[in-house]
C-alpha cells in the first residue's frame, strides 16, 4: 500500500472551488481538519439518533476509520484528531440537536455524504 498524503486527497475534491491556486499546506491541513470535524460530528449524531443502521452504519464506521487513520498518519499521529473529535462530540450534544431532526439531520447528511466521497478518494489512491 502506498503512503497516502491525505491533504492531497482532500485537496482533489474539496479545494477545487477555491479561486487561489497558491494554497499553503497549512491552509490545506486546516481545511481538512475542519471537514474532519464535520465527519466526526455526523458520526456522533448517528450514534445518538440512529439515522442509519446495519450494514450502512458499519460502512460509515469504516469510512470514518479510514479517514481518521489516513489523516492521522499524514499529521504524524492522532492527537489533534482526538481534539477535533472531542469538539465535534461536544457540539452534537447541545440541546438544540437533541431532537434528531432539522439541523441535526442536516449535520448528519453532510458529514455522511462527505465521508463516503472522502473515503472513496482515499481508497482509489491506495489502489494505485
Amino acid at each position: 500500500m502506498k503512503n497516502i498524503l491525505i491533504v492531497v486527497v482532500f485537496s482533489t475534491f474539496f479545494l477545487a472551488s477555491m479561486t487561489s491556486h497558491a494554497v499553503s499546506k497549512q491552509a490545506l491541513v486546516a481545511s481538512a481538519l475542519d471537514e474532519y470535524g464535520k465527519v466526526a460530528g455526523a458520526w456522533f449524531m448517528n450514534k445518538r439518533c440512529n439515522y442509519i443502521q446495519g450494514q450502512e452504519s458499519k460502512t460509515f464506521d469504516n469510512d470514518v476509520t479510514l479517514i481518521t487513520n489516513a489523516l492521522g498518519n499524514d499529521l504524524g499521529g492522532p492527537k489533534v484528531l482526538y481534539m477535533v473529535q472531542a469538539g465535534a462530540k461536544k457540539v452534537t450534544e447541545k440541546p438544540k440537536y437533541s431532537d434528531c431532526k432539522g439541523k441535526s439531520e442536516e449535520i448528519f447528511n453532510y458529514g455522511y455524504n462527505h465521508a463516503k466521497n472522502w473515503s472513496e478518494n482515499i481508497r482509489n489512491m491506495q489502489s494505485q
